[in-house]
């Protein structure tokens, strides 16, 4: 089944290491106490247009150790190649429409 779905409640990811993200993850709480860690999405056609990742600073220093956002190939966020958690405690939802990802919410 392709994406769609926004994943729901449960769905928790605890990172703290560089990670692909799965079609069918949801949420994910980033701790960068040990370095920047970089977050690698699918690809959009894969995880479906309406698709949306959370990704959370946990450990509260993304300020220091950020947070990067990569992308698929070619593909964007918002026109960009990547985006950035750069502020501690703080979070980042993004959604696809099939071809590129969009950032729909910050903190």
């Amino acid at each position: 089944a392709s994406g769609g779905s926004g994943g729901g409640s449960g769905d928790y990811q605890a990172k703290s290491s560089d990670f692909s993200v799965g079609v069918s993850e949801y949420m994910f709480g980033v701790n960068t106490a040990g370095g920047t860690v970089t977050a690698t999405l699918p690809a959009c056609a894969s995880a479906g247009a309406g698709k949306q990742y959370v990704i959370k600073d946990v450990g509260g220093q993304a300020g220091s150790n950020n947070i990067e956002i990569e992308t698929n190939g070619s593909e964007k966020i918002d026109g960009a190649g990547s985006a950035n958690i750069m502020v501690a405690s703080g979070s980042m939802t993004v959604m696809t429409d099939g071809s590129n990802w969009f950032v729909i919410g910050v903190s």
